[in-house]
């Protein structure tokens, strides 16, 4: 996972790289910890974010075992605090243990009714473009690709997708994976929409089973 930097103020470092494959956030200025020869010190970097979102990750797999590494990706990003809206700098947000913890532990599976605990049920969600970034009056062509938790594709799933544009149009549409567990959305950049950064938002449910993901581009 890309993890990125903030301060105690909440705000991006600013060593902290930005981009379209940054995911969370955690705190990495002025944390202090072990240092060398036993000590213990002061240091900043996205070296000191890694830990905490590891921590977390350690904590809630913890919590339930048989979770893939997919699925506790997901997890940790589908429960970030996102209290900026702006993926290209801060990802999906700030790491968040105990909603990620609840996250896991509070789903419900209709196949073993009996367990105090049910296993949530999770679906992978994966977004690709036509490029990488688009000029004005392009089309973008946004392909959404449904897996379980075994990886397996996932024909017939229902999938919303929300186009965010720079100037803060929404566009939306739905609509059902074929037999190859994917589907296609297609939108042709208009002058109003902006140029700048684009946030793709893909939510897919089948049955009782849910999953999300989120890809930004750029618009020149």
């Amino acid at each position: 996972m890309a993890v990125g930097s903030i301060t105690s103020s909440n705000v991006r470092s600013s060593f902290s790289s930005t981009g379209s494959t940054l995911e969370i956030m955690a705190p990495g200025s002025n944390i202090y910890s072990t240092t060398y020869n036993g000590s213990y010190g002061t240091m900043s970097g996205t070296s000191m974010a890694c830990p905490h979102v590891a921590g977390v990750a350690a904590l809630v797999w913890s919590a339930k075992p048989s979770l893939t590494n997919v699925q506790l990706r997901n997890a940790l990003n589908e429960t970030a605090n996102d209290m900026w809206h702006d993926p290209w700098r801060y990802g999906n947000g700030l790491v968040d243990a105990w909603a990620a913890y609840q996250y896991v532990t509070s789903g419900t599976d209709p196949g073993d009714p009996g367990d105090p605990d049910p296993d949530p049920q999770y679906l992978n969600v994966s977004i690709s473009t036509n490029y990488s970034y688009y000029y004005m009056y392009e089309t973008m062509r946004m392909t959404v690709t449904v897996s379980d938790e075994n990886n397996a594709l996932v024909p017939n799933a229902h999938v919303t997708l929300k186009l965010t544009t720079a100037s803060g149009n929404v566009r939306q549409g739905s609509g059902y994976t074929n037999s190859s567990g994917s589907i296609t959305f297609t939108y042709t950049i208009a002058y109003a929409d902006g140029r700048g950064y684009y946030t793709i938002e893909a939510t897919a449910t089948s049955g009782t089973a849910t999953g999300y993901a989120t890809k930004t581009v750029r618009v020149y």
